[in-house]
């Protein structure tokens, strides 16, 4: 078994992280982290000549060529596990898995990784992780992905969210006043309620225009910082138009 190590830097002809053939064998690779390896063939894990390993738990991220390179003589099982470019298998996900710092070799999940409680838990599995830490944590959450356990049970939302109220001059709320949030091509919008309040839910982190608009009052807008797993509150106070 190949558990609980960091594996990056490495050049080689075939399989720049674990090369796996007639030699080698079929290992079974638990909660790995594979980033940052070069091949001709197989960047993060080359099987070949009749090999079958059985992939679980491991981050596949940053390898070039590619991430895994099969031949037509082998097979690869891979489950639960980050995979750069995707690839077909339970519990699989393809997204960037956020290390802490790749250039300084920090290779730990920052705590809006969505590798974070992706895993599975197995009688495999390690029970603590490559540090010693225990695995999974928190007890009774699922396992997370790659060779570092976070202490948090699932990541922290990596949107944030605006919010805020409606009202005219004398403090009133305006229902069914259109709010719009503009970052770039992103254009997200919400009505006011009875009570004058909207939401604009899932932005992804950034400076955005809010603009207001309800017919008979002036426009508003306002320019607000939505960040990661946080609520943005913008309020407008709308003057009507001169008749």
């Amino acid at each position: 078994m190949i558990i609980n190590n960091i594996i990056s830097g490495n050049l080689a002809n075939i399989g720049g992280g674990i090369a796996c053939d007639f030699r080698y064998g079929s290992p079974t690779i638990i909660n790995n982290t594979i980033s940052g390896n070069s091949a001709n063939i197989g960047g993060g894990i080359a099987c070949e000549d009749d090999s079958f390993p059985t992939v679980l738990n491991t981050i596949l991220w940053a390898d070039s060529p590619d991430e895994i390179y099969v031949d037509a003589s082998s097979e690869i099982n891979i489950t639960y596990s980050d995979i750069q470019g995707g690839l077909p298998g339970d519990g699989n996900i393809n997204v960037d898995p956020l290390f802490v710092d790749v250039v300084g070799g920090d290779y730990h999940l920052n705590d809006y990784s969505p590798c974070i409680g992706a895993g599975i838990m197995t009688p495999d599995v390690p029970n603590t992780d490559i540090e010693g830490n225990p695995r999974p944590n928190p007890p009774g959450s699922n396992p997370d992905i790659g060779a570092y356990e976070n202490p948090l049970g699932e990541p922290l939302s990596v949107s944030g969210s605006i919010n805020g109220t409606v009202t005219d001059m004398a403090g009133n709320p305006i229902k069914l006043a259109l709010v719009i949030a503009v970052l770039g091509e992103t254009k997200e919008k919400a009505f006011t309620d009875s009570e004058g309040y909207y939401e604009i839910l899932n932005l992804k982190p950034g400076t955005y225009w809010v603009l207001c608009i309800k017919k008979g009052y002036k426009a508003g807008i306002k320019k607000a910082e939505v960040v990661a797993g946080e609520e943005t509150t913008v309020d407008f106070k709308l003057s009507p138009k001169p008749d």
